[in-house]
């Protein structure tokens, strides 16, 4: 079983699923920082600079850990229907190879995590302002919604709360 946990950025996915992965169950981490990381290592530069091939290659990399990670639970912070939201918040077409992996494979079940306004903070990768953050997260729901996955709204509670949350709805 494939799970999502989404939403706009900063607003508590990589605690939940980093909790969850304390408890014992795997995960896949946000693919976008470790490609970024890795390509400012490589090439030294922000490969987000040229974002139609950042987009081709975070789209095949989310692509390529969705068949890669198919245990009995596993747990994905973010995944392939992210990235229709974040071309069409950056004013761009979604990548043929993304259309086509969206029309043909669901995730399990989609939990979003609501915009948090208390909680949020810009990192070194999250550059985002709040209200651009809340526009990514509504542009993501949107995406899951119009793929016609079920969507859990995650409340804001504590990590603990909210793990206890998602693991109750994967029991049902």
């Amino acid at each position: 079983m494939r799970y999502i946990i989404t939403g706009g950025p900063g607003f508590g996915k990589t605690s939940i699923i980093k909790n969850l992965n304390k408890k014992g169950f795997p995960f896949v981490g946000e693919s976008s920082r470790n490609l970024i990381n890795e390509l400012i290592e490589k090439e030294g530069k922000d490969p987000r600079e040229d974002r139609n091939r950042f987009q081709i290659l975070i789209v095949k990399k989310r692509i390529q850990d969705f068949f890669d990670n198919n245990q009995d639970i596993v747990f994905f912070d973010r995944g392939v229907f992210d990235e229709i939201a974040y071309s069409l918040f950056y004013q761009r077409e979604p990548t043929d190879e993304c259309k086509k992996f969206c029309k043909e494979h669901k995730y399990d079940k989609v939990f979003i995590v609501p915009p948090w306004k208390e909680i949020y903070k810009k990192d070194e990768l999250r550059n985002e302002s709040y209200e651009k953050a809340v526009a990514l997260h509504n542009e993501i729901v949107k995406a899951y919604k119009e793929t016609g996955h079920e969507i859990l709204e995650i409340p804001k509670l504590t990590v603990e709360e909210r793990v206890n949350y998602v693991l109750d709805k994967i029991k049902n």
